[in-house]
């Protein structure tokens, strides 16, 4: 009985036989409960998830030639141009990455519907496991309510793209989201934001003492305490005048936002972040990107995301999509970001240096190489390959070798 087989037996017949691999483990604490609160309450991985996105599912799928780097479309991209009933490759992109931002692992299984089509959907990374015999993936299952609850429904290589981006340090064939690397900043942005809220509300002032000459009762200070609060404490109070008698001395507790650097503070949380996700500060107009907030470094920074970040994943969702599309034979699934509204200048460049190309094989065929070997040259950058025809410019060549043999129209015959 081979591996396959004993995948589609009863599942208490394979305890033992399969490893499991737990796809999503959540952290929580106060407003950040598990990897999906963070997108949900901090807003720089808001910012940072939605401007890769913005790039990352912008992006076409055609196929590529291995051997000529040649793309073309054929009715095989349908699955991907329209995933399910009204979806769009951009929607199917944006799960993906969102997904892997927060869980670092997508999944997209293909489905047959009761109708007969075949659609694509993304499973709940929360509910999925990756199943291997130790040595690689044999399939997955996927907990339709949940895990734990029920029978999982088993799925197999070819039905299902796992697109990890960054792998596990510790658990072979899973992903790590890039969140998980900066979690405490995260929680220290939360606390910060929260300190301010709690600054304003109590009308934007820091915490104050109060020392009054002689002994209270504890009746006397509650109500002393309750009354100042009810005068001064809160935005509508903001800005009244605090008159003290009987000795009562009125001082100021801990650091202000000036003290305390808050500004600078919050810059540092923003960048680290920032720089987790792969995304430049000046993109989603972090304080410490808005320094150096120019055109030209705007440009850059972007080129430099879309070259280190998004270009990346684009290679390997890619990958991981041609597991469940009919791919034509010797071609690959791969990418067209020509229309990329953020890599323009990227195609500018391009054009430029077709251009510069040009002119250089058009110089070699002048100087006499020939045309294949000067078209190799040119793609490869490897000039040692080079043949000559033997053929020079007349321009080249000494004064008497390049007078005409012949007679000009004007010059009489020799007779014999």
């Amino acid at each position: 009985m081979n591996l396959l087989s004993r995948m589609r037996r009863a599942a208490e017949e394979r305890v033992g036989l399969l490893e499991i691999f737990p796809t999503w483990k959540g952290n929580t604490e106060g407003a950040l409960s598990g990897n999906r609160g963070a997108f949900l309450a901090s807003p720089i991985v808001h910012a940072v998830i939605m401007a890769r996105i913005k790039v990352f599912a912008e992006v076409n799928f055609t196929w590529r030639n291995l051997r000529t780097a040649k793309t073309f479309g054929t009715e095989g991209l349908s699955l991907l141009e329209r995933p399910w009933p009204g979806g769009t490759a951009t929607e199917l992109l944006t799960r993906m990455e969102m997904d892997a931002s927060l869980s670092g692992n997508a999944y997209v299984a293909k489905v047959t519907s009761r109708d007969g089509a075949v659609r694509l959907q993304v499973l709940d990374p929360e509910r999925v496991d990756v199943e291997s015999n130790g040595r690689e993936k044999v399939g997955y299952a996927w907990w339709r309510d949940g895990r734990g609850n029920g029978s999982p429904v088993r799925l197999l290589l070819d039905e299902v793209a796992h697109w990890a981006p960054i792998p596990h340090p510790n658990k072979q064939f899973l992903g790590v989201a890039w969140v998980e690397a900066v979690l405490d900043e995260i929680r220290n942005d939360l606390r910060m934001t929260r300190h301010q809220g709690k600054f304003f509300e109590n009308a934007a002032t820091p915490n104050m003492f109060v020392k009054v000459e002689g002994t209270m009762s504890s009746d006397g200070r509650e109500i002393l305490r309750s009354e100042l609060a009810r005068r001064y404490t809160g935005v509508e109070n903001a800005y009244k005048t605090l008159v003290m008698d009987q000795g009562a001395d009125l001082k100021v507790v801990g650091a202000d936002f000036h003290q305390m650097d808050f500004i600078n503070v919050q810059k540092s949380v923003e960048g680290r972040i920032a720089s987790a996700g792969g995304v430049p500060p000046i993109i989603v107009s972090f304080r410490s990107g808005l320094d150096a907030a120019t055109y030209s470094n705007y440009g850059m920074a972007m080129r430099s995301m879309a070259d280190h970040t998004i270009r990346p994943a684009w290679n390997s969702v890619c990958a991981a999509l041609g597991q469940i599309v009919e791919v034509p034979g010797g071609t690959e699934l791969w990418y067209d970001d020509s229309h990329v509204a953020a890599l323009r200048q990227d195609a500018k460049d391009e054009a430029d240096i077709k251009k510069t190309n040009a002119l250089t094989l058009e110089a070699l065929l002048r100087s006499g190489w020939t045309p294949e070997t000067s078209l190799e040259a040119v793609q490869s950058g490897d000039m040692t390959g080079l043949q000559h025809t033997g053929l020079m410019s007349v321009q080249l060549l000494p004064p008497e070798d390049s007078q005409p043999d012949e007679p000009g129209p004007d010059e009489p015959e020799e007779e014999e």
